[in-house]
């Protein structure tokens, strides 16, 4: 990919003020921003092609003075090399010392979301700076090319770009190279400024129907203890909520009953929360790079259909990994898990089927989702066999290359066309296995 155009946007000149770009907003002060700090490191020093040229030009010059006699030819090289050696002594005594504040706002985004970088420049130099620019690689060999005019000592410049956001995965930015020329522009000087920063692109997120809990989670019963592992992690307290018919009595939370003039009650307990318990299969053999996409797709996108529904989520992998580990209200962890998810672990037959089971013997009150690759038949019929266990919920299965033969005890959405979120409304929907 060839170099990006210099980025449009408002630039906050030097003198203007000193811009801050705001970490976080009052509702939530601890949203991730990305950003970090960091001066000039060691720089180089280079001829550019108007130096190099020069430099030839008096070579020329002197070779042509010498074979004719003509002494003015030798002056004018030695002037040409004097005004070279002038232009590097320049660039010598013009050693940058910036400090660079970058902002990614957000950190953590979806592909095909905005997200920008806001970078802060100062100069904490005692002398101005010349012009310079700010050249910003991605790791998609982009160079990112931002103008800055000259600052005083003390004196800061702030700009942004938009970052790419086309492809799920962790993407790197920077470090950034100041760069700038002497007067002449004989000479180059550049030198990394501040770190790298990480800007976070998980899979795409398509709008679902919410997905219900199942009907055997009604409010007020206590499902059977789920498995350590399962759990989200911290204390007992978790929320309260508005009472719905149903609900033990025992539960409500006098208190702020009597402050707000409703009833409220107490979810203290993670195992009060309807569940969805999805299985993705990261086999590698199950899984081409167009499958492995609309799998994590599907994984964010039920999530947060579930999630939109009042259902926790749990998410284990083939590989045996945790992707919610802990509380998610908001998604972020499984999002950071899903962009940085890859194919592996044992791809031995009766993996996936084994991986569901667990989840099942651990939750079999759970509206459970398996997101698949390719199945043979073995794996199809254990998957119908533990699907169909009596007084278990019906199951979804997100079929990412290719429906199986048979579907017995499961609902199958046929996500193989690259078109799952029309396949998961024609097939499954909001209220799935009622």
């Amino acid at each position: 990919m060839g170099p990006a155009a210099p980025p449009s946007g408002r630039r906050n000149r030097a003198g203007s003020g000193r811009p801050r770009p705001d970490r976080g907003s009052a509702a939530n002060p601890g949203a991730p921003t990305g950003d970090d700090a960091g001066s000039t490191g060691p720089g180089r020093i280079e001829l550019t092609r108007r130096g190099w040229a020069l430099l030839g030009a008096a070579a020329g010059l002197a070779a042509t003075g010498r074979t004719l006699g003509v002494v003015e030819l030798w002056i004018v090289a030695v002037a040409a090399i004097a005004l070279v050696a002038a232009a590097v002594g320049w660039a010598l005594g013009h050693r940058p010392d910036l400090l660079l504040r970058r902002y990614l706002r957000p950190a953590l985004t979806h592909v095909g979301g905005a997200a920008r970088a806001e970078l802060l420049l100062e100069n904490v130099a005692a002398r101005p700076t010349a012009e310079l620019d700010l050249v910003e690689p991605t790791d998609d060999d982009r160079r990112i090319v931002l103008p800055f005019g000259p600052l005083p000592p003390g004196g800061r410049d702030g700009t942004s770009h938009p970052l790419p956001t086309d492809r799920r995965g962790i993407r790197r930015l920077g470090p950034a190279v100041a760069s700038f020329t002497d007067p002449f522009g004989l000479v180059a000087r550049s030198a990394p400024v501040g770190p790298e920063a990480v800007l976070v692109v998980g899979p795409r997120v398509h709008a679902l129907a919410p997905l219900a809990p199942s009907p055997e989670l009604r409010p007020g019963t206590r499902p059977p203890a789920l498995a350590a592992a399962l759990l989200p992690a911290g204390g007992e307290f978790r929320s309260l909520r508005e009472y719905a018919p149903g609900d033990d009595l025992r539960l409500v939370h006098w208190a702020t009953t009597a402050r707000t003039g409703g009833l409220m009650v107490r979810q203290d307990r993670p195992e009060d929360q309807a569940l969805v318990a999805v299985t993705v299969d990261v086999r590698p053999g199950a899984h081409d790079a167009a499958s492995f996409e609309i799998a994590c797709e599907a994984v964010a996108s039920i999530a947060a259909a579930a999630r939109s529904g009042g259902c926790t989520v749990r998410a284990l992998t083939t590989a045996g990994d945790d992707l919610v580990p802990g509380r998610d209200a908001r998604g972020e962890a499984l999002t950071a898990r899903l962009a940085a998810l890859a194919p592996g672990g044992p791809d031995r037959p009766g993996r996936l089927a084994a991986t569901a089971d667990a989840l099942r013997r651990a939750a079999p009150w759970a509206r459970h989702v398996v997101v698949a690759g390719r199945l043979d038949p073995a794996e199809e019929h254990a998957l119908a066999r533990i699907a169909s266990v009596p007084g278990a919920p019906r199951w979804i299965l997100v079929a990412t290359r290719g429906a199986p033969s048979s579907s017995a005890g499961a609902v199958v959405v046929d996500a193989a066309d690259g078109h799952f979120p029309t396949s998961w409304d024609r097939t499954a929907g909001g209220g799935v296995g009622r």
